[in-house]
Parts: structure tokens; sequence; C-alpha cells
């Protein structure tokens, strides 16, 4: 059987949906740390230590967050989608390595090296 004449069965119109939502999923986190990373700092242009702190891994973040984005949306394309499991791989993959790494440097920037963050009266 060839690629181009595979079975639409319902799982796999679900793994399509689901790569598809993923892929948006991606994305959104990509676009919302760009914007947070682009529009860093205070109007007059100061920058505090945590964001000089937190910038890079951010960068980093959300580029690879494009790069999964586009990993899921062509997934979804392909003639024969991956398998289930691929998907909960890479769905793994993607906040063991991106997502969750963030939160913990914030969280270790923010409250145990308790570097100004700006917020103050």
């Amino acid at each position: 059987m060839s690629a181009s004449s595979y079975p639409q069965t319902p799982m796999v119109i679900v793994r399509r949906i689901l790569y598809f939502v993923c892929g948006l999923w991606a994305a959104e986190y990509a676009f919302s740390t760009s914007m947070e990373v682009l529009l860093a700092g205070f109007p007059d242009g100061s920058v505090t230590d945590y964001v000089k702190a937190i910038l890079l891994p951010q960068e980093i973040a959300y580029k690879g967050s494009y790069l999964f984005a586009v990993y899921f949306v062509f997934s979804a394309a392909r003639p024969k989608p991956p398998t289930t499991f691929k998907l909960i791989w890479a769905i793994a993959v993607y906040v063991l390595l991106l997502r969750v790494p963030i939160y913990f440097i914030c969280y270790y920037y923010k409250y145990i090296v308790k570097l100004d963050d700006g917020i103050g009266g």
C-alpha cells in the first residue's frame, strides 16, 4: 500500500488533529515567549539583572519551540502520520527540553538567587 493511498481511519484522523493541536500549542508558546524577549525591559531602556539572566534561555526556548511547531504541523500534514507512540515521545521531549527548564531557571533566579526583577514600589 503506497503512502498516498493510506486509509484514513478515525484513529489516523485523531492523530492528525493531535499533531496539529500540538503544533499550535508549541507555536503559541514560542510566540508569547518571543514577545516577552522582544519587549524585555522598561520604557526607559533599563533591563534588570533578572531579565538579563533569563534572556538567553528564553531565546533558546522560543526558537526551539518554533522548530517543534514546524515538526508537529508537518507531521500532521504527511500522507501517513507518525504513530501515537512517536507523538507521545515528541511531546515528552518538547516539554522536558524546552518548557520545564525555563520554569526552573526563572524560579532559580527569582527566588533562590533573588535577582532584582523590577517589581516594587
